[in-house]
């Protein structure tokens, strides 16, 4: 068992010799003074600098916010008529958390959802029948453009065969008038042939040959003047034909350039009937997207009576009953995104040079405990706080809750800096010390500097080496000089 400051008095008498009675006293250390008190002390009232590299607990006040966390509030007024879940479910995205009805407001989104639906449907009807009829348009107009390119193709080959026929007849005509051409000339030869003949028949006065050569001479003068007569006959035909086919030809022309405006005329009507549908469908299409607009506000107002979790979660809290009257920004629920948690706690300036990112924490709950990992250190001094704002990332359980109070504790190492308990530490008017316990296990006071204090502990920056030891406690009972006795 352990005793605590058991004190053993003995009193030891050493007669000091000194050589001459003149002569200064000497400063002795502790363990060589004539008297000195033995005092017994636990292990755990003594410090090592050198055995305790310091590590150092402290513990901060701090609180926790969800990685996500959202409010749900109705989009419109209305009556709660059924909530869908209870603390602690987990829901999706767009999970539906409640139903609102039996309201004005509900009642209002319903007769205009109905009278928008009814207006999108008159419109839908009409863009029907304008199409339908539109179509026939255009149907009669590509109907009037094929016949009338039919007709103006059909002038075209008519006067193409027109001229084929009046080139071929013109041909054969040519071709009599030159057979009737040599047929006169042939006639004409005749006749001088018959001429000279009678001539003849007169010199030689034989009146048989001359009543001959008179008959011969009027049968060549008939046949020349028949083959002139058909000659000129044939000729005055070609001039006839001609002009009938020039003015055929300006008919056919005629025909042509008609059925060419017909056909243009027919192709203006196509074009003028498809954009006529095109601007008619487009007015009625515009007049679709704007009752296909309100049927999409109606069914969104009528989808607002629907309250739908913004995220993937955990419900957290419920603020209204079934039958409750709700609002617009009136809080109803709470969902949290439970992945992740922040802490966010703050730490003395003092305290900063022993915290780093990425060192682990334990926080204490009121569920429990769970660990974090330090995520970002301020910078700067939060200028209303005057200290350093920190933010601790801890992984999901079920043990945190946005908004809870939390204890935050913080190991500091201290590396080759030297910290002891601030208890240790005594003080009077001219100077700082601590009781050390030398090598002989005597007190000893070793005035000290001190440097920054971290919560029980404080930092010694001269007077003190590692390997000493001190003692823990403040007691005024045990003073330079005694002498220490360990037990357990």
């Amino acid at each position: 068992m352990k005793k605590l400051l058991s004190i053993f008095v003995s009193s030891l008498l050493l007669i000091s010799i000194s050589g001459c009675t003149n002569k200064e006293e000497e400063i002795l250390p502790p363990e060589k003074v004539s008297r000195w008190i033995e005092k017994e002390i636990s292990n755990e009232n003594i410090f090592s600098a050198q055995k305790d590299d310091v590590k150092i607990t402290i513990s901060k006040i701090g609180s926790i916010i969800a990685g996500t966390s959202a409010t749900v509030s109705a989009q419109v007024s209305g009556k709660i008529e059924d909530i869908k879940v209870k603390q602690n479910d987990v829901v999706e995205k767009n999970d539906i958390l409640a139903v609102l009805g039996d309201s004005l407001s509900t009642d209002i989104s319903e007769i205009q959802y109905e009278s928008a639906v009814s207006g999108l449907n008159i419109v839908n009807s009409s863009l029907h029948y304008a199409e339908k009829a539109a179509k026939e348009a255009i149907q009669n107009a590509e109907l009037s453009v094929e016949l009338s390119y039919e007709a103006y193709q059909n002038a075209i080959d008519s006067k193409k065969n027109a001229l084929e026929l009046y080139y071929l007849q013109v041909d054969d005509l040519e071709e009599t008038i030159e057979d009737l051409e040599d047929t006169y000339d042939d006639a004409k030869d005749d006749y001088y042939d018959a001429k000279d003949a009678l001539d003849n028949a007169y010199d030689s006065a034989d009146q048989a040959a001359i009543e001959a050569a008179i008959l011969a001479k009027e049968t060549a003068k008939a046949i020349k003047d028949g083959a002139k007569e058909a000659l000129e006959s044939a000729e005055d035909s070609l001039e006839q034909m001609e002009t009938t086919n020039d003015a055929q030809v300006d008919q056919l022309n005629f025909a042509i350039t008609s059925a060419k405006t017909q056909y243009e005329m027919a192709l203006n009507q196509l074009d003028s009937a498809k954009i006529g549908y095109e601007q008619q469908i487009l007015s009625i299409q515009s007049q679709q997207n704007q009752a296909q607009a309100g049927v999409d506000q109606a069914e969104l107002s009528i989808d607002y009576t629907k309250v739908r979790s913004p995220i993937t979660g955990v419900i957290t809290s419920i603020y209204m009953d079934e039958g409750n009257i709700t609002s617009p920004g009136q809080p109803m629920l709470v969902v949290e995104n439970t992945d992740s948690f922040t802490v966010k706690t703050s730490i003395n300036e003092t305290e900063r040079p022993y915290i780093k990112e990425g060192n682990k924490v334990i926080i204490e709950t009121p569920n429990g405990i769970v660990e974090g990992n330090i995520d970002t250190i301020s910078e700067a001094l939060n200028p209303q706080t005057k200290k350093i704002d920190v933010e601790i990332i801890v992984p999901h359980t079920s043990k945190l809750k946005s908004g809870d109070l939390i204890t935050v504790y913080f190991t500091l190492k201290t590396g080759n800096k030297i910290f002891i308990p601030i208890n240790s530490i005594f003080l009077d008017s001219d100077r700082t010390y601590v009781k050390i316990i030398n090598s002989k296990d005597f007190i000893e006071y070793r005035t000290v500097e001190t440097g920054d204090s971290i919560e029980e502990y404080i930092e010694i920056t001269d007077g003190l080496e590692k390997n000493e030891e001190i003692l823990k406690i403040t007691t005024t009972e045990i003073n330079e000089g005694d002498k220490i006795i360990l037990i357990d």
